[in-house]
């Protein structure tokens, strides 16, 4: 790697412009090597802002993708904005860019999702908080009758009783 200090800015991760000259002497690359390049292109650093544009903007959003399959089986997935911002600030801070958005969001949403999936006809929306980001136990489900519900407190209550929550049956005339 490189011997010199690049500054950095809390707002973004910004770098000095590089040459070929900076990849064979500060990083001790062969020069035949770096001659095969034609093209050299430097990337910055996504702002936080940045982020959270792609997560509801973006047409590759894990966040929107994530909305769409569970619409498909009738759930809504709703967000507070606070999540965006803490998911964002979580993303930005290990500084690899947009690429840890989608396992972060599959991370926040995988027990929610297995709870409703298994409970369709309990529940019909999902709510992901600040929280939810760093404990993905920590989410709002709605049940049909719009009463909202923290996973924490179902996993709970189904892990302190024997009891089991009955699925509606269907029953055919003969």
């Amino acid at each position: 790697g490189f011997t010199h200090e690049v500054k950095k800015e809390k707002k973004d991760i910004e770098y000095k412009e590089l040459s070929t000259e900076d990849f064979i002497s500060k990083a001790n690359f062969p020069g035949e090597l770096i001659g095969r390049f034609s093209v050299i292109t430097q990337l910055s650093g996504l702002t936080k802002e940045q982020l959270k544009q792609i997560l509801t903007e973006s047409k590759s959003s894990a966040l929107l993708s994530e909305k769409k399959k569970l619409e498909v089986i009738g759930v809504e997935l709703s967000w507070k904005d606070e999540y965006l911002t803490e998911i964002a600030s979580e993303a930005f801070n290990l500084k690899i860019g947009a690429r840890s958005l989608k396992r972060m969001v599959e991370s926040s949403i995988k027990e929610a999702r297995w709870e409703v999936i298994n409970n369709l006809d309990l529940y019909n929306k999902i709510i992901l908080t600040k929280n939810s980001v760093l404990d993905n136990k920590d989410v709002i489900l709605v049940d049909v009758n719009n009463i909202e519900h923290n996973l924490k407190d179902i996993i709970k209550a189904k892990s302190e009783t024997s009891l089991t929550i009955p699925k509606k049956h269907v029953y055919k005339k003969n």
